[in-house]
């Protein structure tokens, strides 16, 4: 059961990546190791990602690749 939502996060998110021009892909998972994934896509632990959203490091990294940097 929960390899099966895995594995359609992960193709909706490469649906989503050939609809559209994204630069960062990440998913957010129960698993603690991180990883990267076909097509880009990267598979961050919940908590590691929560620390990088609140200490600014995803919003800074999304900024760079815009070409806002601060």
């Amino acid at each position: 059961m929960e390899l099966k939502a895995y594995q359609a996060h992960v193709k909706g998110l490469r649906a989503l990546a050939e609809s559209h021009t994204l630069k960062i892909l990440i998913l957010v998972s129960f698993e603690e190791v991180p990883k990267k994934l076909a097509g880009n896509i990267e598979c961050l632990y919940w908590y590691d990602f929560s620390e990088q959203l609140w200490s600014g490091q995803v919003i800074r990294c999304i900024r760079i690749l815009r070409g806002i940097v601060p």
